[in-house]
């Protein structure tokens, strides 16, 4: 059998090249995409498998490497790149697997219609020998179908390569290729596969230890950030990620850090604490002040610390220094901005100008709808700063009625009474329309479903007749317990069998007696880091100790984590200090 004869059944990548083929030596080197195309049309006899698989590369490479005088458009209309695929098309049962998938890429990138003849064969030769597809080949084709137009061997290809995976990913994961198990750890996370799947890739990269680079360690931080059922059994990957992170953070734009931050919050909000490290967040801190950026790029780090309820007197100081007229800024910035000094109740030392630039701003002359307005203004109250003009807005019948006919609606009524109580208490001066009295009552309704306190077992034990709980103020406070003392700090029994299910607070006041609010409250009524009191809910408190309420304010998650024998002792200690 001749050589020519036995080449011609071998495929491109299995014919030996010899150095001195002509043909393959221009089309390699080529540097014009114009010139190359008259080499396939001068030469197209001549051409074998493997130049058409190197034309192709190389016209791939001069049109990235922008080192064409034609458009991809006039490529597309020229009649010797019909040529070359007409080339392609009469050699395609003779190319393999790889040349398949990296034509496809050619053709996908120069925007060759996805319905079009030479595309068409392609996808069908690639779907005879799905097969032999690797784990890599599955996550390339996947990107390369999102550039392509819907077809139905499109759509029949985005639901097979996922299922394909499944069943491939036991015997074919390339455990020692960890940039290939980042690429596929992703790809798992992007198309929900099963836990199996996952845990196969997990434990595949978890047994690399710390051995990842920045953009690695990066990539599997995003991956486990975006999967919904993170498990116990992925946290050393994550940890490990992360100390890679800590490492090398220097090497990343700061742009990646702050999408790392933003993930990493967003998981904890759905309540993954395993995403909370308080030294990454310390770092991206550090990074922030060392690059000296921007005052949106500081306000965007706390947004997301916002999220949290996460404080940082440092960066705050830098943001302070690096704050500019914020009149004609965005939503985002103005409602970050505010959230950040009320959240660790810090008075910057020029609030006075950063408040001016606020209600000055044209968010509040023009406030647009479906915006945490009462969040917003409950921020702003614990600054004793409000704008009768937005008040007056935000308690209008129209706003609220579009307000509060939101789903899940239940905290954005309990904002609009703790607004309510705060402004009728502590600002005797406000003049301007108040919410309607309907509304109010849903919220004080509202509030009366709530469970009963973990505290109330206890507090029975140690005080037993002389505590009252679930009472209310005519305000619409609702007290989860009261324990009422005489003027030599003595509990005092109380009658409650003629009391109303949620007693009035007024009717156990009295001349010489002091009445202990204990109010059990939860972890998202404190910063995060340092577990004082959020500067919203300060404030409330303060609307209790105006009507002549002692307030003590118990950290539930704290307490619980308390011994059971320091349980009560506890209570009992801080309860008599604000009796005296």
């Amino acid at each position: 059998m001749s050589t020519a004869r036995v080449n011609f059944f071998l495929s491109a990548t299995e014919i030996i090249e010899s150095p001195e083929d002509p043909l393959m030596r221009n089309i390699k080197y080529a540097t014009d995409t114009t010139h190359l195309l008259d080499i396939v049309s001068r030469q197209k006899k001549e051409m074998q498998p493997s130049h058409v698989i190197e034309t192709l590369k190389t016209i791939f490479v001069l049109q990235k490497n922008g080192n064409s005088r034609l458009t991809t458009e006039e490529i597309l209309k020229h009649p010797h790149f019909e040529q070359l695929c007409r080339r392609l098309r009469s050699h395609s049962r003779n190319i393999d697997l790889n040349e398949i998938i990296n034509s496809l890429k050619v053709m996908i990138f120069l925007k060759v219609p996805t319905n079009s003849e030479i595309v068409h064969i392609l996808f069908n030769l690639l779907r005879h020998q799905v097969n032999d597809v690797e784990l890599s080949h599955i996550v390339f084709l996947d990107f390369l179908l999102t550039k392509c137009e819907r077809t139905p061997l499109v759509e029949a290809f985005k639901i097979a390569l996922p299922m394909l995976f499944e069943i491939s990913v036991s015997t074919k994961l390339d455990h020692e290729n960890v940039h290939e198990l980042t690429e596929l750890l992703s790809f798992t996370v992007r198309h929900e596969c099963s836990d199996k799947s996952v845990q196969n890739v997990v434990s595949a990269l978890t047994l690399h230890g710390q051995n990842f680079s920045c953009e690695e360690a990066k990539s599997i931080v995003w991956s486990l950030c975006d999967y919904r059922r993170f498990q116990p059994s992925h946290e050393r990957l994550l940890t490990n990620s992360l100390a890679v992170l800590l490492a090398k953070l220097d090497e990343l734009d700061f742009s990646d850090v702050e999408l790392i931050l933003t993930k990493l919050t967003r998981k904890m909000t759905q309540n993954y604490h395993q995403f909370y490290n308080e030294v990454f967040f310390e770092k991206v801190i550090d990074l922030a002040i060392e690059r000296d950026v921007s005052f949106d790029q500081t306000v965007y780090c706390f947004k997301n610390f916002n999220r949290v309820n996460y404080v940082s007197p440092r960066l705050m100081e830098f943001l302070v220094k690096k704050f500019r007229n914020v009149e004609s800024a965005s939503a985002s910035i103005i409602f970050a901005l505010v959230s950040t000094f009320s959240l660790a109740s810090f008075t910057p030392g020029n609030w006075n100008e950063i408040s001016h630039s606020i209600l000055n701003s044209r968010l509040l002359r023009n406030p647009p709808p479906n915006m945490p307005w009462v969040k917003f203004a409950l921020d702003m109250l614990s600054f004793n700063v409000y704008s009768e003009s937005l008040f007056g807005k935000l308690f209008s019948d129209d706003f609220l009625i579009t307000f509060l006919s939101r789903n899940n609606n239940i905290l954005d009524h309990v904002q609009l009474l703790t607004l309510y109580q705060i402004i009728t208490i502590l600002h005797p001066e406000y003049r301007g329309p108040l919410p309607a009295r309907k509304h109010i009552d849903k919220a004080v309704g509202i509030l009366k479903t709530k469970e009963e306190s973990p505290l109330q077992e206890a507090l029975e034990y140690s005080f037993g007749g002389c505590v009252v709980h679930k009472a209310m103020t005519k305000h619409g406070h609702l007290i989860d317990h009261l324990v009422v003392f005489d003027a030599d700090a003595q509990p005092i029994p109380v009658n409650l069998e003629s009391c109303e299910e949620f007693p009035l607070v007024d009717i156990f006041t009295g001349q010489n007696r002091k009445l202990v609010a204990i109010l059990p409250l939860s972890d998202k009524c404190y910063t995060l880091n340092t577990s004082t009191l959020k500067g919203s809910i300060r404030k409330w408190t303060e609307t209790l100790t105006a009507i002549g309420l002692t307030v003590l304010p118990v950290h539930i998650e704290q307490w619980s984590q308390l011994p059971d024998h320091e349980k009560i002792p506890y209570l009992e200690r801080e309860i008599k200090q604000c009796a005296l």
